[in-house]
């Protein structure tokens, strides 16, 4: 996997849009709580910070989370 900074934290609502939006990407896990109130995703800061959604996204009945590898173009110098 990629190391800091290439990766992203997708978090799909299962229910009604928030904001008028079912999809949302973040940087981290902790950015996630900055945006979106815990009742609607069903699972706590630490206890998601705990869990390794890299292998195998965390889900339940409200929502989807995921983090994702961010595929970048080559750069040639």
């Amino acid at each position: 996997m990629a190391e800091g900074g290439n990766t992203a934290v997708v978090v799909l609502l299962k229910g009604a849009p928030y904001e008028g939006s079912r999809t949302w990407l973040f940087g981290s896990k902790k950015a996630i709580y900055d945006h979106l109130p815990q009742h609607l995703l069903g699972i706590g800061l630490v206890t998601l910070q705990n869990r390794n959604i890299t292998r195998k996204p965390y889900e339940n009945n409200l929502c989807i989370i995921q983090k994702l590898e961010v595929l970048r173009a080559s750069r040639k110098k």
